[in-house]
């Protein structure tokens, strides 16, 4: 008896473990490499679905932290994340992010790089995204001003975002490819950049 009560209090503290409660956040910041699922929910939380050991997190503030470790031999760590509201996602080291649901907020700023993915879809009405270091996004959606800088071989794919504003600035051999709709567009590529309509 006292053998299977052992073992179902290693169980749940496991669980409890992977699945991690947490308070409110409005900022992410992510450390991979790692793999995302990003899920729009009314009640913010985040659980390891993949190799549970090599990923840690804690909310700062109002920021959710989570910081990934690689293994050699060992498949990628991954997690579900749900939040009800994002105003910043900051990425680093090889993070693959894909957005589940519309992300709705009135101001974003999205920050890539160390090769990070990133794929969403938005309804916002101030949108900011730096990427660098051959860092990729992909945004579909609407916003009403949207300011982009791609830069160190980065790849920006905008499909339909903007209906008022765009700002692009593309450098170092980066790419972006924009639908601009009847936004008001200011272009600027440097150094074998290219941006297309």
């Amino acid at each position: 008896m006292k053998t299977w009560l052992f073992s179902l209090a290693i169980l749940l503290g496991t669980s409890a473990f992977a699945q991690g409660k947490i308070n409110n956040f409005t900022r992410l910041e992510i450390d991979g490499p790692l793999i995302v699922d990003l899920i729009v929910s009314d009640q913010p939380g985040i659980i390891a679905t993949q190799e549970a050991d090599l990923v840690t997190w804690e909310v700062n503030g109002d920021a959710l932290v989570v910081m990934a470790r690689y293994r050699e031999g060992r498949e990628t760590a991954r997690v579900a994340i749900r939040v009800p509201e994002l105003a910043a996602l900051e990425t680093t080291g090889a993070v693959i992010l894909t957005g589940k649901g519309v992300l709705v907020t009135r101001k974003l700023s999205v920050r890539l790089s160390g090769q990070s993915v990133v794929d969403l879809e938005i309804d916002v009405e101030t949108l900011t995204a730096n990427l660098r270091s051959q860092s990729i996004l992909t945004l579909k959606g609407s916003a009403d001003a949207f300011q982009l800088s791609a830069d160190q071989q980065s790849v920006a794919h905008v499909q339909g975002v903007v209906s008022g504003e765009l700002d692009v600035n593309a450098d170092h051999q980066s790419v972006v490819t924009i639908q601009r709709g009847n936004a008001k567009v200011a272009l600027s590529t440097q150094h074998q950049s290219v941006v297309v309509e």
